[in-house]
Formats: structure tokens, C-alpha cells, sequence
């Protein structure tokens, strides 16, 4: 099952907050959140600044019976606003789900990219006439 919750805080690891890493009382918070997703779901989307060892927290955090990939990459390829580098990752129990070693989340990030964007108003089921009619033999 994979359980959305709210990302952990990036100011222990971010330039803008105080960069003390796990020294930060923030910090407790991370505790917290992967708390939550090891006892929640089965996979999970991270997101972090770039300065987070999201890889070595999900290992001390969820244990062995958990593993993760994570890359830093530009928000304005999901088409967001925001131009500081994030850290995304995904992490997953090991004995529900297998890592294809032969992709890398970077090959599944390109992937992403190369899919044209499209907005809600461009899916013809959205549209109030539709605008392909099937003859009656198609339809069966």
C-alpha cells in the first residue's frame, strides 16, 4: 500500500535553515515521518533538498527490510514552479517489491520528462460531446 503523508522538513539539511543535520532539534520530525511510513505503507515517494542523505536515513530509519533510490532533480521538469534542486526518491519493502537493476530511477525520471505535458481540458472524456462517434457495430 503506498500511504501519502507530508514530506519531512528540509531545514536540518537546507542552507536556509541551520544545516545541523540530525544535531537539529527539527530533526525529530524525520524521526517521526519514517516512523509513519514504516508502519504505514509498503512504498514511498521522498522529497528532500539535496543535502539530505535520504538513502542512509530510510536504511537506519526503516531497517534492512527497506531500500531506496533517490536522485536530486529540477522541480520544473514536473512542471513546478519552484528552481531549487530537490532530492526525490522512492523507497520500498524489500521482500513485497524488486528494484530492476537494469533501470535506474534516472532512466525512469527521463522517461517522465519525455511525456508531453497535457492539461485537463486536452482528455476527450472531459469534453461534454464527444468528439469521435462510434457506428453501432464498433460500439459492440
Amino acid at each position: 500500500m503506498m500511504q501519502s503523508l507530508p514530506g519531512a522538513p528540509c531545514t536540518p539539511f537546507s542552507s536556509m535553515g541551520l544545516g545541523q543535520g540530525e544535531g537539529d532539534e527539527v530533526f525529530k520530525v524525520h524521526e517521526k515521518y519514517y516512523s509513519e511510513v514504516g508502519s504505514s505503507a509498503d512504498v514511498a515517494i521522498l522529497e528532500n533538498v539535496p543535502e539530505c542523505t535520504m538513502k542512509e536515513h530510510t536504511r537506519r530509519e526503516l531497517g534492512s527490510s527497506w531500500d531506496s533510490e533517490a536522485m536530486p532533480i529540477d522541480p520544473r521538469i514536473f512542471g513546478l514552479g519552484c528552481a531549487r534542486a530537490r532530492l526525490y526518491g522512492v523507497a520500498w519493502k524489500k521482500h513485497m517489491y524488486q528494484w530492476d537493476p537494469s533501470i535506474s530511477l534516472e532512466m525512469i525520471i527521463d522517461a517522465l520528462k519525455a511525456r508531453p505535458v497535457m492539461t485537463a481540458n486536452s482528455f476527450f472524456y472531459l469534453s461534454k460531446t464527444p468528439s469521435v462517434r462510434l457506428t453501432e457495430a464498433e460500439e459492440t
